[in-house]
């Protein structure tokens, strides 16, 4: 059995002896034949994983960094810019039931995206308070909504943003080929008014946990949307984050 120190070189996965292996740059004390033993692997490995102390920096062999060995590196004045950025993935892989204070969290009910972050409070119709039937032309759909007259614009386009699913900054009107703001959509409302707006629809969040497009958002730097799409298209958080 071949040992490097008290380590064995043998992929702690799979149990193969390649030519070339990965050690785990967090404890230094398990090796691998491949990135995807790696990762399998990470699930059983982090309750044991105990970054180590060691002197030195491994290369860059593709393995996992984290940031206790960025700042070791950065402790002993190790130059870092030929590494890859880092990604942190004892967040990416915590149990599901911990309570995370950063998630970014949909609410139940009536909402709008604004900035990666969701509010509530989406403007109501009062039936007994006079409103206006308008028409919105919308990603080559047509909308009838009922506003009401008293609203202010910028309740006005909040609940634009609600009802056409599209985050509020995101949202352009136009009327009568002119673009309308928050002080001058409200000189326009009145019944059977017609508008085109213009905005990029929010991606769907079915199916995905709130708490995998927050950890998303955070180890990446990509906003929800961005976000969203990256999980959706490769189905797993940790891959998601690798292929960034």
């Amino acid at each position: 059995m071949l040992k490097d120190g008290n380590v064995d070189t043998r992929c702690s996965t799979c149990n193969k002896q390649m030519k070339i292996m990965k050690r785990c740059t967090r404890c230094k004390s398990v090796m691998y034949c491949s990135r995807d033993c790696q990762i399998k692997d990470w699930p059983v490995h982090q309750s044991v994983c105990e970054p180590s102390r060691k002197s030195g920096y491994l290369r860059n062999d593709n393995s996992i960094f984290n940031d206790e060995v960025l700042q070791d590196n950065r402790d002993r004045g190790s130059a870092t810019a030929s590494h890859p950025p880092l990604v942190d993935f004892t967040k990416a892989t915590r149990h599901k039931s911990e309570p995370r204070i950063d998630s970014v969290k949909k609410p139940e009910g009536k909402c709008y995206l604004f900035v990666n972050e969701y509010y509530t409070d989406v403007p109501v119709v009062n039936h007994s308070e006079p409103a206006s039937s308008i028409t919105v032309k919308c990603n080559k759909d047509k909308h009838k909504l009922l506003v009401q007259n008293s609203w202010t614009g910028v309740e006005v386009f909040k609940f634009l943003s609600y009802s056409l699913e599209i985050p509020l900054e995101k949202v352009k009107v136009i009327h009568k080929g002119k673009v309308l703001n928050r002080e001058t959509i409200c000189e326009t409302i009145k019944d059977k008014a017609l508008y085109q707006v213009i905005g990029e629809v929010a991606e769907s969040e079915e199916g995905l946990d709130q708490r995998d497009i927050s950890v998303m958002m955070k180890q990446s730097g990509l906003d929800r949307q961005a976000a969203v799409q990256a999980l959706k298209k490769k189905g797993d958080l940790l891959d998601a984050l690798l292929d960034q």
